[in-house]
């Protein structure tokens, strides 16, 4: 008895302490089961290629392209899905890229078609059409099949890329001066930036222009429309005071008309009542 009595505050302290450490251990079972994952990263990876330009393989409308053609967008005969030809319209809106000489990136490379470039550096066929070509000159397709000129008209807008090579008309050998393994002009070509369907600040400051000119031009036209509203509504109110005056005077002339008539009729009664009278003078004298 007296031992159990000398541990009874040990037992009572043990109590307590299990009453305390219960909480925190359960709380930090929580935490450890319900703990918030960690932030999660991204990585990325850089892929380099050694061609300049990412195409993609299209459906061909035509037959006959040639690398470096430049093409547009057609209709595949017989199916009603959209195809590339060659470019044969100067400044054609249509057209959308290059027949890839050998693409940094293809996409779809299981489908039919051919390889189109639709972004990044790539060598298209060129004329002189335009005139020379000197680097950083907008290109537009020509008249000549697949092969794009200088823009002389950037108000015409079909902007398919900007030339990074020169043209003088005389074809150039491939080369490779920076050694960085694209694929450079050779022949008749230069080697262009992709950038198509852009229309060049110069071309938008002319078309400013011209919507300034015809807003211009749309509010002088609506003024003399309204000078010309207001002389007719004028020319009406002189039109219909003239009617106003010639009925006024109708009228005036009608009362007119009808006071000399009875005027000449009292005359008239006048004269015969005279010639009465004299007539009977004529008789009291025989």
């Amino acid at each position: 008895m007296t031992r159990l009595i000398s541990t009874a505050p040990w037992f009572r302290s043990a109590r307590a302490a299990l009453a305390y450490a219960a909480p925190v251990a359960l709380a930090f079972s929580f935490g450890f089961l319900f703990k918030a994952p960690p932030p999660s990263t991204v990585s990325s990876t850089s892929i380099e290629v050694a061609p300049a330009d990412l195409a993609e393989r299209m459906p061909v409308a035509e037959t006959g392209l040639h690398v470096g053609d430049a093409v547009a967008l057609s209709t595949v005969l017989g199916k009603d899905i959209a195809g590339i030809r060659a470019t044969r319209v100067p400044y054609e809106s249509s057209a959308i890229g290059v027949v890839s000489t050998r693409p940094g990136t293809l996409l779809g490379a299981k489908s039919a078609g051919v390889a189109v470039a639709l972004a990044g550096r790539v060598p298209v066929n060129v004329t002189m059409e335009g005139g020379p070509i000197a680097i950083g000159d907008y290109l537009v397709a020509s008249t000549t099949r697949g092969r794009v000129m200088h823009a002389r008209d950037l108000n015409r807008g079909g902007v398919l890329g900007i030339a990074l090579t020169a043209y003088h008309g005389y074809p150039v050998g491939g080369h490779d001066d920076l050694n960085d393994g694209i694929a450079y002009e050779k022949g008749h070509q230069v080697l262009m930036l992709m950038h198509p369907g852009v229309m060049p600040r110069e071309g938008l400051i002319e078309w400013e222009k011209k919507l300034e000119f015809l807003a211009k031009h749309s509010m002088l036209n609506a003024t003399a429309a309204s000078d010309t509203k207001i002389d007719a509504l004028t020319a009406r109110k002189m039109a219909e005071t003239a009617v106003t005056d010639v009925t006024a005077n109708k009228l005036a002339a009608d009362q007119t008309k009808a006071s000399l008539e009875a005027a000449l009729a009292d005359l008239v009664q006048k004269n015969n009542a005279l010639d009465l009278r004299l007539r009977r003078l004529e008789n009291e004298r025989q």
